[in-house]
């Protein structure tokens, strides 16, 4: 057996024993924490407001699966199934939630009020008279028919 004279005689405090900082870890927790309580507010403001409109609930579903999705990738990130590095997908997915979340709410409080029915456009009468003949194949084929010279720009060539 070699034997070492070097002994250990501390901790190195220069030495990192993480791969990410502490702190992105805090904050991410933290932003994570301000996800879930905006979810869990404008959950509940669906369901209050739920029967002024079937939409609201349709919101509702839409908010609970995306916190689904969010806490499933936070797990993946804790078990270590996500690298490590990919901390910055977390705080892009509580962004994109959070921003779910603020149109929700105003979606939910900003009702537009229904206007009341309007008549169309008054009838104008064509501008073409009506000289009470019809088409058929006959008319067609007749070369008595021509059309105005405005209808087509360019020269119609006959048989």
């Amino acid at each position: 057996m070699a034997t070492t004279d070097s002994k250990v005689t501390g901790l190195d405090s220069n030495a990192i024993y993480y791969e990410v900082s502490p702190t992105i870890i805090c904050i991410m927790r933290l932003y994570n924490i301000l996800t879930l309580l905006m979810v869990l507010i404008a959950f509940t403001i669906c369901l209050i407001k739920g029967h002024e409109s079937e939409s609201n609930y349709l919101l509702a579903c839409n908010l609970v699966l995306s916190g689904l999705i969010a806490i499933v990738i936070n797990w993946w990130y804790r078990k270590n199934e996500l690298a490590a590095d990919k901390y910055w997908y977390i705080f892009l997915l509580s962004t994109v939630i959070i921003f779910q979340t603020i149109t929700t709410d105003v979606y939910v409080f900003h009702v537009l009020p229904t206007a009341a029915p309007t008549e169309g456009p008054p009838r104008t009468l064509s501008t073409m008279p009506y000289t009470g003949t019809s088409i058929s194949w006959r008319t067609i084929n007749s070369s008595t028919i021509t059309p105005p010279p405005s209808a087509f720009p360019f020269q119609i060539q006959s048989p």
